[in-house]
């Protein structure tokens, strides 16, 4: 088990990453969130830009939504969110979800990082990802984003450049070396076309 407290915790992590098993990468996320429970990071311009334009009664899946409090802020003022499910690979942050409005909100534990792999059974309308895809390895995001294909409408915002990232020394969990250009042409390659919110967010449709 890597320890939290080390200072080269996270680059240990990177080096790791695909070493670890998935009681060990549960372990370590279980552990960051005790100390570090407060990681909700997302810019709600943008998901208000989204859901302004939505005018029919649609379902939500959200990537990496750790204790729900985008979608709790998006669901007290959006009627036309249906459902939304919280698809989120740390106990303890689905342990401790948000209060939601009625039973629209669904926080689901995925008990492996790879949980992707397995097919989609659920239909919705919006796919979801707030700073949560530089958290994946390149050869994971293009798995996830062949777990995605067919949803409607995606939207990514992650703190990544247009080419590669390099996160060495940078204390967190990121890891994902490839940029928007490359995430761009995957998801054209899966039927997307894309528009660019800023240099931090972009929205894919299916043509």
């Amino acid at each position: 088990m890597i320890d939290i407290n080390d200072p080269q915790v996270f680059n240990k992590w990177r080096a790791e990453y695909h070493n670890m098993t998935d009681a060990e990468h549960l372990e370590f996320c279980d552990a960051a969130e005790s100390k570090w429970p407060s990681q909700q990071n997302f810019t709600y311009e943008n998901y208000q830009r989204l859901f302004n334009e939505v005018r029919m009664r649609t379902h939500v899946v959200e990537i990496g939504g750790w204790k729900g409090e985008l979608a709790k802020k998006c669901l007290s003022h959006f009627p036309c969110i249906a459902s939304w499910t919280n698809k989120d690979f740390c106990l303890a942050a689905i342990s401790k979800t948000v209060p939601n409005v009625g039973d629209v909100y669904c926080a689901e534990w995925q008990d492996s990082p790879t949980w992707f792999r397995k097919p989609r059974n659920s239909e919705y309308n919006i796919c979801i990802a707030a700073h949560a895809i530089e958290h994946l390895s390149d050869d994971h995001l293009l798995e996830l984003l062949d777990w995605i294909k067919g949803i409607p409408t995606v939207i990514f915002e992650a703190p990544i450049n247009y080419e590669e990232n390099k996160w060495h020394n940078y204390y967190g969990t990121h890891i994902l070396a490839m940029g928007w250009n490359r995430i761009n042409a995957e998801m054209e390659v899966r039927g997307y076309s894309n528009e660019c919110f800023n240099d931090h967010c972009f929205l894919y449709r299916i043509k």
